[in-house]
């Protein structure tokens, strides 16, 4: 769902469920301009949401 603004409640969920997996990276992207760490989760406008996810992962597959 595509919003304004951080839900922290939503944030906090992921943050619960990161728990579970040991290694876990939450995200939570939105059309908040700003960037901010809740918790574990990182919280990125959509845009740079991807951008850094994508760039994550080519470095991830160059190490592998």
């Amino acid at each position: 769902k595509s919003t304004d603004r951080i839900d922290e409640i939503e944030v906090g969920k992921l943050n619960r469920i990161a728990t579970a997996f040991r290694d876990a990276r939450p995200y939570y992207l939105s059309r908040d301009p700003n960037r901010r760490k809740i918790g574990k989760t990182l919280c990125l406008p959509w845009q740079d949401g991807i951008s850094e996810i994508l760039s994550r992962r080519s470095k991830k597959n160059l190490t592998t």
